[in-house]
């Protein structure tokens, strides 16, 4: 069943309702640093084949859009592809409203030297977030390179918002302890008193905002690294995977995979 925003992901919802806000009004600490994109784009020329999971990331995509590259950039939200589209008015980038965490479209996998994704895991449930590096490591070429980031642990409002839950004996309405998951949409006032500021953008849409997120499952490095190696899809297997602490970021993993397809 679709959704009023004519999708059938309820997150994308949420997404729809913060646009380019993120990137205008947001936490800068929630996007990537100048060091941050240098690791994304290291090694990247014209005219490799690039793809962005997430309009979100408007620094790394203008980046590449300097170096030379045409991006394809991935979204599930009508919004973010609509004003992404806007904010790099007149750059040659092909911007595709699509959901990584469904089906690929025909004649996608194995096109791109480079999938590229800021964060992405975290707004993910382990299934989800398994769907997601399938398609990840199924969209690259053989030799292709996957790149991403991912927040280690909770965050500080995550703390609050157990903490909380804990003193009032109703953590387990929102949190599952044992895969670390919160549920934003069930947690009623618990979110509303937790709620931390995030940038400039208003307390009213951002609680709107996680809301509509719904449930997102907090990694360690260990369940990163399980979830692309268990997510290889037949005849691709993802070789030389490694995790780095970013410096000057708080927890945030840098993980990097080489793509290897079988008979190529």
């Amino acid at each position: 069943m679709l959704l009023p925003n004519g999708h059938d992901n309820p997150k994308a919802v949420g997404w729809d309702l913060i646009g380019s806000r993120f990137w205008r009004e947001g936490r800068k600490s929630a996007r990537p640093s100048k060091d941050d994109i240098a690791l994304f784009c290291d090694g990247i020329r014209s005219p490799d084949q690039v793809m962005v999971i997430g309009a979100s990331t408007l620094e790394l995509v203008g980046s590449l859009i300097e170096l030379g590259c045409r991006p394809c950039v991935l979204d599930f939200s009508r919004t973010m592809c609509e004003e992404l589209r806007s904010a790099v008015d007149g750059a040659d980038i092909d911007i595709r409203r699509a959901d990584i965490t469904r089906p690929l479209r025909a004649g996608w996998a194995g096109s791109f030297g480079y999938v590229l994704s800021d964060r992405l895991s975290n707004r993910f449930t382990a299934d989800e977030a398994m769907a997601a590096a399938r398609n990840m490591l199924l969209l690259l070429r053989d030799g292709g390179i996957m790149r991403t980031t991912v927040k280690i642990g909770l965050y500080p409002m995550d703390e609050r918002m157990i903490a909380l839950g804990r003193e009032r004996g109703t953590l387990s309405q929102f949190y599952d302890a044992a895969n670390r998951t919160l549920d934003f949409a069930v947690a009623g006032d618990i979110l509303d008193q937790c709620l931390l500021p995030h940038g400039d953008i208003p307390p009213d849409l951002l609680l709107s905002w996680y809301k509509s997120r719904r449930a997102e499952k907090r990694f360690d490095r260990e369940e990163v690294l399980r979830t692309f190696e268990d997510a290889s899809p037949a005849g691709v297997r993802v070789r030389e995977l490694t995790a780095i602490s970013l410096p000057g970021a708080t927890a945030v993993d840098f993980i990097e995979g080489r793509v290897a397809r079988s008979g190529e």
